[in-house]
Order: C-alpha cells, then structure tokens, then sequence
C-alpha cells in the first residue's frame, strides 16, 4: 500500500535530509513524525540532523531536569528527562539503553 504525503513548503525542508537517504516510511514512521511536529516548539534550544537524531527540541526546564523531545534518524519519537547535573561517568546506569545513552551523549555534547 503507498499513501501520498501532502507537506508544506517547512515539511518538505525538515523531510528533505531525509528523502536523500531514500527511506521508505512506515506509518509508524509518518505518525511519530506528525506527533512529534504538533509539539514541536520552535522557541526552544533546537538539534538537528546529527548522527543520531533527525530533530530534538527542549520543551521544558526545571531545576533538576530539561526536557527533550526527540526525533532519532529512523523516526522514532522520544521523551526524555535529563538530569541537569548528570555527566559522563553518571551515563552508565543500566536503566538507559545505549541508544539512549548516545542521543543524551549529543544533547548535552559529552
């Protein structure tokens, strides 16, 4: 089954790194990228197109976390809470999966 994205003129700028790679979308791939738009806040500390994340927002702050939206290069879409203070060594914990680990890695540049 094929479906026809209709983007505007930003859509089409953000899928354009994307489209170089040939990628063929899911619509998993379609929903998280649309979810991840509607809560997109342009306002905020932005990342894109690095070796691990296609897009990344922070969409709130407090004292204790930044919070992160991610949209990691095969379009999954992720939340992520990052201790302020944490550094290199505190990126062990088995609670973070090591691709987790990498996209806290290139927020934060460790």
């Amino acid at each position: 089954m094929k479906i026809t994205l209709k983007l505007n003129e930003n859509e089409k700028k953000n899928l354009s790194e994307l489209s170089k790679s040939n990628m063929t979308l899911t619509m998993e791939m379609c929903y998280a990228y649309t979810q991840y738009y509607k809560l997109y806040n342009n306002n905020n500390n932005n990342i894109m197109n690095t070796n691990n994340i296609f897009h990344a927002h922070e969409y709130d702050k407090d004292d204790d976390y930044s919070y992160w939206f991610v949209l990691t290069r095969n379009l999954e879409f992720i939340d992520i809470g990052i201790p302020q203070n944490i550094t290199k060594s505190d990126m062990i914990p088995l609670t973070y999966s090591e691709m987790i680990i990498d996209i806290i890695k290139t927020i934060l540049k460790l």
